[in-house]
C-alpha cells in the first residue's frame, strides 16, 4: 500500500490493476527507447515488441505516442482528490490539497519515474507542446468543476483564474522539483509554489 494513501475498503478490480500494470510496463519501455535512441526515431511498434505489447492495444490505451510519455498515472488520484476537497475549504486551498495528497504517496521508484519523463519533456518540443494542450484541458475541468461545487461563491473570472493559478503553481512545484537534488520532496516544492501564489492573490473564503 502506498505511503499516506488510506485502506481502500473496495480496491480496484484485478480487470483494472492488470491494465495499469500493462500501462505501467509500456510506458517504462517508451521511456527506455525515447532516452537511448530520441523521441522521433522511435516507432509505436518497437515499443511494443521491447514491452510485448501490440500496437493496436498500445494506441488502445494510450491514443498517440505522445501519450506514451504525458500519461500520468496520478490523474487518476488527482481526480478523487478532489471529489473529497472541492467544497470543503476555499477554492485554492481545495485544489493545493488535492495536488499534495495525489503526489505525497509514492514510492521512490515512482518519483525517479516522474523526473524521467519531465526531463524528456523537457528536452523533446513536441512532448512539450503536447503537454501544453493537456495543461490547458486540465485547467477547463478544473474551471468548470469549480464553477459547480462553488456556484453560488464564485464567479465565472474567480473559477478561472483560481484554475489558472493552480495549475501554474502545480507546474512551478514540478520545475522547481526538476532542478533540485534527487532527494528534494515534490511536495514541499508544490507547497513552496502555491505559498508563492498566494502571497501574490488575495484570498477568498468559500
Amino acid at each position: 500500500m502506498r505511503k499516506g494513501i488510506a485502506y481502500d475498503p473496495f480496491p480496484m478490480s484485478l480487470r483494472i490493476r492488470k491494465r495499469l500494470l500493462m500501462m505501467r510496463s509500456v510506458q517504462r519501455a517508451a521511456l527506455d527507447l525515447f532516452e537511448l535512441h530520441g523521441f522521433e526515431p522511435v516507432a509505436v511498434e518497437e515499443v511494443g515488441r521491447v514491452s510485448e505489447v501490440s500496437p493496436s492495444t498500445i494506441y488502445r490505451h494510450f491514443k498517440t505516442k505522445e501519450r506514451l510519455v504525458l500519461w500520468d498515472e496520478a490523474d487518476a488520484a488527482i481526480e478523487s482528490a478532489l471529489k473529497k476537497h472541492l467544497g470543503t475549504c476555499a477554492p485554492l486551498e481545495a485544489l493545493r490539497s488535492s495536488f499534495l495528497e495525489a503526489y505525497s504517496g509514492l514510492e521512490p521508484d515512482e518519483f525517479l519515474h516522474l523526473r524521467r519523463r519531465g526531463a524528456l519533456i523537457d528536452q523533446t518540443p513536441q512532448l512539450y507542446a503536447a503537454m501544453a494542450g493537456d495543461l490547458v484541458a486540465a485547467r477547463i475541468e478544473i474551471q468548470e468543476a469549480l464553477g459547480l461545487v462553488y456556484r453560488s461563491k464564485c464567479r465565472d473570472l474567480d473559477a478561472e483564474m483560481t484554475a489558472r493559478v493552480a495549475m501554474e503553481s502545480l507546474m512551478a512545484g514540478f520545475e522547481l522539483w526538476q532542478r533540485s537534488s534527487p532527494r528534494t520532496s515534490l511536495a514541499r516544492c508544490i507547497e513552496r509554489a502555491f505559498d508563492a501564489a498566494t502571497r501574490l492573490k488575495p484570498s477568498w473564503d468559500a
